[in-house]
């Protein structure tokens, strides 16, 4: 049980045996003035005490939404977005997301003969590619964005600011295990991490499963998850209504749209913390590079 619960309730038990005792002592010396006003005025204490906690420690909660398309080629044993936006780390995800897609053609081909193993390894390529962009961009959860700007070019770095003590930190056997045991079709692929080293908020964990995501830590928990829309779109992309077909038969691309609903949800008890905002500040931080990362180009 979290270290806070447990203050709360102790707090509760001993407020409780405070105003009994008190109450009993200034009952049996009714005589004494002082007493009767001290177990009053104890009494309002506690009572304004316990009438602030909802107001002060309220669980705020928080929910996001993006949509991810990828399209898959029969023909080719290729899965991918069509085309690649311009936005921040745009080039990683490319990177990263075509190589899983060639790996698992190599290692795995026969997912791509079954619609239903081709609707698996859309959802699975989403939850991949969600971790890889924690993995590659957001490595540490107090990093520091620096921008070089010149005449001829701009160039961003990014500096790890947390000591040990300040994260809990994951290694890529320990991320690729958590691959592994959700079953997710691309476990075995290229994983690209910026140091070696993952470094969540302290005392974080992460779970996973085939349709979520899970970071969890004493102040705030994100939930990643997967709503596919359910439709195929087995038209060529950008090529207007043309449906190329397989010589076996059938379309030869596919294109599944898939949602993901983020919910946030900080802690009540640590809602005034004054830690808190900078966990604020790494959520706002990480949704924002996520849609960045995910973001569909204009091009036709």
């Amino acid at each position: 049980m979290d270290g806070l619960k447990v203050a709360l309730i102790s707090a509760g038990v001993g407020a409780v045996l405070l105003v009994a005792g008190a109450g009993a002592l200034a009952w049996t010396n009714a005589g004494s003035r002082n007493l009767a006003l001290a177990t009053g005025t104890v009494g309002a204490a506690l009572l304004l005490f316990a009438l602030q906690l909802p107001f002060e420690l309220r669980t705020r909660e928080e929910r996001d939404f993006l949509t991810v398309e990828y399209t898959l080629d029969r023909q080719q044993l290729l899965i991918r977005q069509w085309h690649y936006g311009r936005g921040i780390g745009t080039a990683w995800r490319m990177h990263a997301e075509i190589e899983a897609s060639e790996w698992l053609a190599k290692k795995q081909p026969q997912l791509f003969v079954t619609e239903q193993d081709r609707d698996r390894i859309t959802r699975d390529l989403v939850i991949f590619s969600i971790m890889t962009y924690i993995t590659r961009h957001e490595f540490d959860w107090q990093r520091q964005v620096v921008m070089f700007k010149g005449d001829t070019a701009t160039i961003f770095t990014w500096d790890r600011l947390s000591k040990p003590s300040e994260c809990t930190p994951f290694d890529e056997a320990a991320i690729r295990s958590h691959l592994t045991s959700s079953n997710i079709s691309y476990s075995g692929a290229g994983l690209s991490l910026t140091g070696g080293t993952l470094c969540l908020p302290p005392k974080s964990r992460f779970t996973m499963d085939r349709d979520s995501l899970d970071i969890q830590n004493p102040f705030v928990r994100i939930t990643f998850r997967l709503r596919p829309s359910g439709s195929v779109n087995y038209m060529h992309p950008g090529a207007g209504s043309e449906v190329p077909q397989m010589a076996a038969g059938g379309a030869r691309y596919e294109t599944r749209l898939t949602g993901v609903t983020v919910s946030v949800k900080y802690s009540a008890l640590r809602a005034q913390h004054r830690d808190m905002e900078k966990y604020r500040d790494w959520v706002r931080q990480l949704l924002t590079g996520l849609h960045e990362w995910f973001q569909t180009s204009t091009e036709t």
